[in-house]
């Protein structure tokens, strides 16, 4: 397939400058969709750990990636019929309708394994929706500017809703119950269907609002036939072997909450909701006050470098440390450098895309970070489920430890063809 530049979206101001009301629109976006997530991945998690228990988490594991490949199979196919402003009205619809109907399945039926499970795999569903329809928006929006501060911008919606959520769990799980927080679930669901009308418009697999290229904009990535399938590769290889050292390190951060907080629910609750909103306001800080300087400035290649080699370290230390309470506060640094991934690692890896041409955007980012991710987190929660028991806890983070070094490669390939 040959690469053609693409028409780009005339800036409504200048170069570097889209229009407010097109950053916050996406913003609210990113705002809703990740606020709904929040609520139903803590209350998912708190819910099974404490109910069902950790040893049935590589099942839920197992059945929510199965879950996801599935849905973003389906969206990929929906995306090259209808615009995503169309597939997102009815993606969240349909999960409006879901966390409705588990919220008042939960009343009925609340220690349900059934029930529980499915509440921790629509989160997820969630969260993989979140991702590819957010990162769609903002590189139909942004890519005919130069400046990557419009995604930490947009990006920043989120944090936000993470600290939102972190307190209305905090002092809220107690009070109005988990049955009610779904329904806010719910809730913020059908605001994103209101949202997603205010949406800027784009035809299914095409650009936003094809009009004239604008002079001086960044051209779509190579001119020949072999440019384009390799540097899609390596933002698979970055995608996919980035889903199997988080869905890792996920599973053992899990497995010592479980284990240290000894499947008290309440602790569960309150310690994920501090853990969401604590890292959100630095995430938030970071996205507003340095993410898009540091981007503009050093460019993509050390946001995309620097998070695995910061994994690195913490899998060194994974490996000497022996405590529950040690491994705890270990697994969580490793998941507060979530800071850094949301900051200023997903930022870039979003722009970086920008550079497909229209062709092959859409797609690639469907089926890269909707189907190849997911199947890769199917492939690492299985070995969880059949082989988990017969490594130890350092044999497991000796395994992602050598998932970074690829990883680390594949990202230095991304950052030398993007920059080009």
């Amino acid at each position: 397939m040959s690469v053609h530049d693409d028409p780009m979206p005339q800036p409504d101001n200048s170069l570097n400058s889209p229009s407010t009301h097109k950053i916050g629109v996406l913003f609210g976006f990113a705002f809703l969709t990740s606020a709904a997530y929040v609520l139903s991945s803590a209350i998912g998690m708190s819910l099974y750990l404490s109910r069902v228990g950790a040893a049935s988490l590589p099942v839920v594991l197992v059945a929510s990636a199965v879950s996801v490949v599935f849905v973003s199979s389906l969206t990929y196919a929906l995306m090259l019929r209808i615009a995503p402003r169309r597939c997102i009205v009815v993606a969240w619809w349909l999960l409006a309708i879901a966390s409705a109907t588990l919220s008042w399945r939960l009343q009925d039926s609340d220690h349900s394994a059934w029930v529980l499970g499915l509440i921790y795999v629509l989160a997820e569903i969630r969260g993989c929706l979140n991702t590819v329809f957010l990162t769609t928006l903002m590189t139909d929006a942004f890519r005919g500017y130069q400046s990557k501060r419009p995604y930490t911008l947009v990006a920043a919606g989120a944090p936000l809703a993470g600290i939102v959520a972190g307190i209305l769990l905090t002092w809220g799980a107690g009070t109005i119950g988990v049955v009610r927080i779904l329904q806010i679930t719910a809730g913020l669901d059908l605001a994103v269907v209101l949202l997603s009308f205010a949406l800027p418009r784009a035809r299914a697999g095409s650009s936003i609002d094809k009009q004239p290229a604008d002079e001086g904009a960044p051209a779509a990535l190579g001119s020949t036939t072999d440019v384009l399938p390799n540097y899609r590769f390596f933002l698979a290889a970055v995608i996919v072997l980035k889903a199997v050292v988080l869905t890792l390190i996920g599973y053992q951060w899990k497995v010592a909450t479980s284990e240290y907080w000894h499947e008290n629910e309440m602790s569960l609750i309150v310690y994920f909701a501090v853990y969401y909103a604590l890292s959100d306001v630095f995430i938030l800080l970071m996205q507003i006050f340095v993410a898009g300087r540091l981007l503009d400035r050093f460019g993509i290649g050390a946001a995309l470098r620097g998070y695995p080699l910061l994994l690195a370290l913490t899998g060194i230390g994974a490996m000497l440390v022996g405590s529950p309470l040690a491994v705890l506060v270990l697994f969580t640094i490793a998941r507060g450098l979530d800071v850094v991934r949301r900051s200023l690692h997903d930022p870039a890896l979003a722009s970086a895309f920008a550079v497909l041409d229209h062709e092959t955007r859409h797609g690639s980012i469907v089926v890269i970070k909707g189907i190849a991710k997911p199947i890769a987190e199917v492939i690492t929660s299985l070995a969880i489920l059949l082989a988990a028991s017969e490594f130890s806890r350092r044999g497991i983070s000796a395994m992602w430890w050598l998932f970074v070094i690829p990883w680390f490669i594949a990202a230095v390939a991304v950052s030398r063809t993007s920059s080009r």
